[in-house]
């Protein structure tokens, strides 16, 4: 726990205790001792403000793709049965454009607040979000306490990705794969073998011939297709890569939802775009 201390009121403690101890009167007597009851009243009055207080945060999906929401929610309870004045929760992630930092007042006893933080993605990578720090103070804001919580949330962002209606693989011209030889509960063109009928066994597995021969339900065995791979390469080579990002921002936080069919512009940078081109193709 971090205290974080208005000097103020120190200092005008120490320009009055000087002529209360030297005059003695009783006007600088009472002055001096509401002040210090107002001092240690506000430390007592911070330090519990501070106490049995929990939080958390949780990630509604840990993976997003570039141009999508991301939606995190956090919730601060309050342990004790004394309310709390306010409380602050600063998000420490230092992740540009990330804001999710809320101050909650009025927090009652064995109650709980809150919120959800929206965030468009703007850059690709592996992210984590946290610690955090919870803040409070007394009314008078000469004590300011401040305690650091463990709580973290990793986010993987990956490349935005564009249907490609008009896009056809040149299948025609791909070889064949090696036969897997391994077993599956759909249905192939590659029959593999017969056994005896089970529950649950759909009617386009029963094989009529041989279920007619031996007089009683026989399923037929399939086996995987075989595949062809498909290699893709990316030329990331630096040199020849152009364009910039328009800002620094990896996220843009937001109040509410964007409107629907509004499009996410990509960055005029070719390296983005040759990921984008890439992850799309994959996806296809």
């Amino acid at each position: 726990m971090r205290i974080t201390v208005n000097r103020t009121v120190f200092l005008l403690l120490a320009l009055l205790l000087v002529p209360t101890l030297v005059t003695g009167h009783e006007l600088f007597v009472r002055t001096f001792y509401v002040l210090v009851a107002v001092t240690v009243l506000s430390f007592a009055w911070s330090w519990l403000n501070i106490r049995w207080l929990t939080a958390s945060r949780a990630l509604r999906s840990g993976r997003a793709q570039v141009g999508e929401l991301v939606q995190e929610r956090f919730l601060i309870r309050n342990e004790g049965r004394l309310p709390k004045l306010w409380v602050g929760l600063h998000d420490r992630s230092e992740i540009p454009g990330y804001r999710a930092d809320r101050v909650v007042g009025g927090l009652p006893g064995r109650g709980e607040r809150s919120w959800v933080v929206l965030a468009q993605c703007k850059r690709r990578g592996k992210f984590t979000l946290g610690p955090v720090t919870l803040v409070s103070s007394d009314p008078l804001g000469l004590f300011r306490m401040a305690r650091d919580l463990p709580l973290y949330s990793t986010l993987m962002v990956y490349p935005a990705t564009v249907d490609l209606p008009s896009f056809r693989a040149p299948v025609g011209r791909l070889s064949g794969g090696d036969a897997l030889q391994r077993q599956t509960q759909q249905v192939t063109t590659n029959v593999s073998g017969v056994r005896d009928y089970l529950p649950g066994d759909s009617f386009n597995r029963i094989h009529w011939l041989s279920t007619a021969r031996r007089g009683r339900l026989i399923s037929k065995e399939f086996e995987l297709d075989p595949q062809a791979d498909i290699w893709l390469f990316a030329d990331m080579e630096e040199s020849v890569q152009t364009g910039s990002y328009k800002d620094e921002l990896f996220f843009d936080s937001l109040d509410a939802p964007p409107l629907k069919g509004r499009v996410f512009q990509l960055p005029p940078c070719t390296e983005e775009y040759i990921v984008t081109i890439t992850a799309s193709l994959a996806k296809h």
